[in-house]
């Protein structure tokens, strides 16, 4: 069982106009093609799947908090991958880390009950995020703008929990009014249950039972079809 999220199947262009899939080893398309070279390897009836395939980040991480608090407290999602997380559990250095801190905050989670130390909405982390426009900071799905859709909700929900800083003052300036207009067919797309056919078929009812269940008045029917993109500026 992987763990790969409903994103991981979207596409992003390249300026010369090819299109091409950043987790493309985490996408339904391969997770499907592992189903078949371990059936065929094995001889076993072994099945690959994703049990929240049909969920964004931000449902995800909404029901695991929410709904697994004790499991939750653990949940690490750095990429590790540099001097700054040799002995931290989040090097706050990374896209990924700033992406995490703001979801987690549009959940109403604490970041710091995480382990993360520092205030990742300060104006030092700003190359980190991808709605401000900068790419030197930002790494695979995040050098890409397929996730700058959820990130741009989450700091708006992240604001209506309190949450301030120097990075949210720019949200607010540069964004909120947007946002606030696309709020409620943002909240359908990524709170929502998407198609997923990397689910095992005798678990999806139940499975679907409990995303709905924790996700409650969040969950607004099956997929939103994506939403134009704002400019940059």
């Amino acid at each position: 069982m992987f763990a790969n999220e409903a994103s991981c199947n979207e596409s992003a262009s390249t300026a010369d106009g090819f299109n091409y899939n950043p987790a493309y080893e985490q996408s339904e398309i391969w997770t499907r093609e592992l189903d078949i070279i371990n059936r065929s390897v094995s001889g076993l009836p072994v099945t690959v799947a994703s049990l929240i395939g049909s969920l964004n980040d931000l449902a995800i991480i909404k029901i695991l908090h929410a709904r697994y608090p004790e499991i939750g407290k653990y949940q690490i999602s750095c990429f590790a991958d540099r001097k700054e997380a040799k002995f931290k559990r989040w090097c706050s250095a990374c896209s990924k880390c700033a992406r995490i801190y703001i979801l987690l905050l549009a959940n109403g989670v604490d970041p710091m009950t995480l382990g993360f130390e520092n205030d990742m909405l300060s104006i030092k982390y700003r190359h980190l995020y991808s709605i401000f426009g900068e790419k030197s900071g930002q790494e695979g799905y995040d050098a890409t703008d397929i996730g700058r859709e959820e990130q741009l909700l989450s700091f708006l929900l992240a604001y209506r929990h309190g949450v301030r800083g120097d990075l949210m003052s720019e949200f607010i300036d540069r964004y909120f009014g947007w946002v606030k207009n696309k709020e409620n067919s943002l909240r359908r797309r990524f709170y929502s249950i998407q198609p997923s056919g990397v689910m095992p078929a005798e678990y999806k009812a139940k499975i679907n039972r409990i995303f709905r269940q924790s996700l409650g008045p969040l969950t607004v029917g099956e997929f939103c079809p994506p939403q134009p993109r704002p400019a940059t500026e």
